[in-house]
Order: structure tokens, then C-alpha cells, then sequence
């Protein structure tokens, strides 16, 4: 059962995390391996996204079936994950172990198309997990400096209510990406974004509940490409292991 409470604000103009304009170049499908099948995987999926930096590195290794492990230090913005190569309403189980230090998060993220919009694109995330955004790096400097500052990820955007599911209590974000890499290039798009109320690693996610939710406050996904349990780090360093991703 699915409880949603809607917010009563409108908000016409949305903001934009800080993020680094990629170049016209970077495209997230060229970044694409196809990994091995494992039980229950078909196929099984593994998506990689590395924006090139000056500086920073991100060490990824696909293990058996859904497994893998990711180290980074210093690193630009990058994604990494298995997962299916067409999301649905699935419930995702998974297990594994989450150190991060600076701006990273963990969850179930995915990419839908609209066929029929000029946009085209949607990305969704929904988070387990994230750390604090403590590491910022100004624009047009290698240096990294340290702030004191505690933002959720999706509190750029806007919020569009709060719901429950398996036992969580999640919020709403609804942000705008304008000109960053996508699964078709360079693109504007949106993001929604639903951050838990208590931060976990692993345990279950019926993605059903969530769409539903979306849809209740108004947000269509369009139709489902991609779907994996990732990690996403911005700047920041850390090390993850996922042990099982499986689906009842």
C-alpha cells in the first residue's frame, strides 16, 4: 500500500544542482559494457559512466552474476551499476557494503523515453542512501574545497510531495538538467528524484510503488530503458560492494 501526501506549493521555475557542464561529446551510451549472464539476469546489464577529469580516478569491477566493486578517489561525476536493460515495476532485492567520503549516493536509477516530447528523456533515482555533500569543487580549479554544507541531492529541484513504501517514508524532487550527458548525448531533462527519511544500504525496493506515486503527483515516466542498482559519486572518493542484486 502506497500513501502519498502531495505538497500545496506550485513552483513554476526549478533550479539546478552545481553540477560540471559535460562536453558535446560525452554520451553515457558510449560508455555502455555489456557484462556476463548470471541466474535470473536476461539479459544481465552493466551500465558504466565516467565524465573525464583533470583529475581522479574510479576503479570499477564487474564480479559473477550481479555483483561488483567500485573504489574512486578524487573523482569526477560518475555512475556505475547492473541492473536489467529495460526497467519495469520490479521489486529489486540487494546486498552490499557502502564507504563513501564527499558527495555520493546509492539506489535504483533508471532512464525513461518520451517518444512523443522534443525532451526525450527522463532520469529517476531512488535513493538508499546518501552522504553529506561536504566536497565542492569550483569551476575552472583542480582544488577541492571543503563546506560545511548538508543538501539532500534532489532539494535543488522541486518538491512535489511525500509517500511510503516498504516501510519508508520518501520525498519528491522534480529537477531540470539543462545540456548534460544522457543515455542520447548531450540533452535537457528531468530528474526525479526520491530521497528516504532514514538512510540505508541494501534491502528492498518495489519500483511499482514509486512509479505510482510519481504518477499521483502528476509526473510521467514514459517508456523504460535502463534499470540497475548504482553508484553515483560527484567529486568525492570512497569504495562500495554489492553482493546481490536479485528480483521477486
Amino acid at each position: 500500500m502506497v500513501s502519498l501526501s502531495s505538497s500545496l506549493a506550485v513552483i513554476m521555475a526549478f533550479s539546478v544542482i552545481l553540477l560540471e557542464a559535460a562536453g558535446p561529446d560525452d554520451n553515457m551510451a558510449a560508455h555502455r559494457q555489456v557484462g556476463t549472464t548470471g541466474p535470473g539476469w536476461s539479459p544481465e546489464t552493466m551500465f558504466t559512466v565516467y565524465e573525464p577529469a583533470p583529475s581522479g580516478t574510479v576503479n570499477f569491477t564487474t564480479l559473477h552474476g550481479s555483483a561488483y566493486n567500485v573504489t574512486w578517489q578524487y573523482a569526477s561525476e560518475f555512475m556505475v551499476g547492473k541492473g536489467w536493460q529495460t526497467g519495469t515495476g520490479r521489486t529489486i532485492n540487494y546486498t552490499g557494503t557502502y564507504v563513501p567520503s564527499g558527495n555520493s549516493f546509492i539506489g535504483t536509477m533508471g532512464w525513461t523515453r518520451y517518444v512523443h516530447l522534443s525532451a526525450g528523456l527522463s532520469m529517476s533515482y531512488i535513493q538508499q542512501w546518501n552522504d553529506i555533500l561536504n566536497r565542492y569543487k569550483p569551476p575552472g580549479t583542480m582544488n577541492y574545497t571543503l563546506t560545511t554544507m548538508k543538501v539532500n541531492p534532489g532539494s535543488a529541484g522541486v518538491h512535489r510531495g511525500t509517500y511510503t513504501s516498504d516501510g519508508r517514508s520518501y520525498t519528491i524532487y522534480y529537477q531540470m538538467r539543462y545540456n548534460q550527458p544522457s543515455i542520447d548525448g548531450v540533452r535537457t531533462y528531468p530528474i526525479v528524484w526520491a530521497i528516504p527519511a532514514q538512510r540505508r544500504v541494501g534491502g528492498t525496493t518495489t519500483t511499482a510503488n514509486h512509479f505510482d506515486a510519481w504518477s499521483r503527483v502528476g509526473i510521467t515516466l514514459g517508456n523504460h530503458y535502463w534499470q540497475i542498482v548504482g553508484v553515483v559519486g560527484y567529486y568525492s572518493s570512497g569504495r562500495a560492494h554489492v553482493s546481490s542484486i536479485t528480483t521477486d
